[in-house]
């Protein structure tokens, strides 16, 4: 295992024992996710996918933007989260094409 890999697991495992302390006390710990958590290991997991597995006190706040950047099935991935997400952040997207540059670039 990479070592980027073990500190981001690590990390994980961290804020799921925050999160089993807070729910202990009557609270819910929220994670919102962007695109990086969606890179992949050599193993093929992605942090999101780790946390989901091995974090079970962890709740989501869904971002359909970031779910975007990071090639994800917004829907899909709505689903591996069922019971845990109480909060969705809708943005829309739209590629902005920039003629100078000859690029696509996403906006929201």
């Amino acid at each position: 295992m990479k070592k980027q890999e073990k500190l981001i697991k690590d990390i994980i495992d961290k804020l799921n024992r925050s999160a089993e302390l807070m729910q202990k006390s009557g609270f819910q710990f929220f994670y919102h996710h962007h695109q990086f958590d969606f890179l992949r290991y050599e193993s093929g997991d992605t942090p999101f996918d780790y946390m989901v597995k091995n974090a079970p006190y962890i709740h989501f706040i869904i971002d359909t933007y970031w779910l975007q950047m990071g090639g994800m099935d917004i829907a899909a991935k709505m689903r591996s989260v069922a019971g845990r997400m109480e909060c969705v952040h809708f943005k829309d997207w739209k590629n902005t094409y920039t003629v100078k540059e000859g690029t696509t670039n996403p906006d929201f």
